[in-house]
């Protein structure tokens, strides 16, 4: 394709195309980032514009499960402009492919997060360390219909496209792309601060907890904090109804995941038990190697 004199659409296309061919491993994520970066150029002719907004355009798409949930960028908040409308289209994309890569598929998911890398540090992104904002994000839970913005409660959603979605979200911050550790409290609050009442829906919660612990979980545990909390961080982290602790994350809420997760699993399968305790020594060794302590703890006398 001539970039100079390629169409919208031809160009709208080339993103998709090219975002398809490094997840694919047909071109290498540095090389995919120049030429989305080139066409790029070709429809902002204001690239400061696309710059700015390209971190701010993620947090408001990711950061909003109505709109990974359900149907992207077509879902409620309108454009500004036309390089704000550009932006959105793209995180569309990104997110329409990360809901489709399995969470099972590290090398795609990976060359996905790397494709992201790379791109931001081309627009000039890259020092922009942004987080989702916390109006209306109690309680995010799927199978009890709780997400924000009522109007969507009773849309269906692909329980294998959220923990892939997830999946995507938790390498992004365990990268430090995204400071997204308020959305990852609302995930795990609503996973394990709530009584489980929705048939299946442990091996659901517990896939939701493993993403985040095992991607993003060093960097959750990295950014807790144990001083006094803001009135915005009380009210936004505040904690579900079977955890008496403080809010934000804290070594308390840290530890009651813990002891929820292993919990969860007592009636689950074989499987799912192993998956539970696997989360639970990654957290230990995440301690551990925080405070210096090399000798392995094990999870498993759980369910002995």
């Amino acid at each position: 394709m001539d970039v100079e004199s390629a169409s919208k659409p031809q160009v709208l296309n080339g993103w998709f195309t090219i975002m398809h061919s490094v997840v694919d491993a047909q071109l290498e994520p540095e090389n995919g980032a120049y030429h989305l970066n080139a066409l790029i150029s070709v429809l902002c002719p204001e690239f400061q514009s696309f710059s700015q907004q390209f971190w701010i355009v993620c947090d408001a798409c990711l950061g909003n499960p109505v709109r990974w949930a359900y149907g992207g960028i077509e879902s409620g908040l309108q454009p500004d402009n036309a390089t704000d409308a550009l932006v959105r289209v793209f995180w569309g994309y990104v997110i329409k492919i990360a809901r489709d890569i399995s969470y099972h598929d590290n090398e795609r998911q990976a060359r996905l997060v790397d494709l992201i890398h790379a791109l931001a540090h081309l627009v000039s992104a890259g020092d922009h360390l942004g987080n989702c904002g916390s109006d209306g994000m109690e309680n995010i839970d799927p199978l009890k219909g709780s997400v924000p913005m009522g109007p969507f409660l009773s849309l269906e959603f692909d329980r294998e496209e959220w923990i892939n979605r997830t999946s995507f979200m938790a390498r992004m911050m365990g990268r430090q792309l995204r400071s997204w550790k308020m959305f990852a409290i609302w995930e795990l609050r609503s996973a394990l601060e709530y009584p489980q009442s929705i048939p299946d829906g442990v091996d659901f919660h517990v896939g939701v907890v493993r993403e985040w612990i095992l991607h993003a979980g060093a960097e959750l545990y990295r950014q807790r904090k144990e001083g006094v909390l803001t009135e915005c961080e009380q009210r936004s982290t505040s904690p579900g109804p079977l955890y008496y602790g403080k809010a934000d994350l804290c070594l308390e809420r840290w530890a009651f995941w813990k002891e929820r997760l292993l919990d969860l699993a007592k009636d689950a399968s074989p499987e799912l038990q192993k998956t539970a305790v696997s989360v639970v020594e990654h957290m230990n060794d995440i301690e551990d190697k925080a405070q210096g302590n090399l000798k392995k703890r094990s999870a498993s006398a759980a369910f002995e």
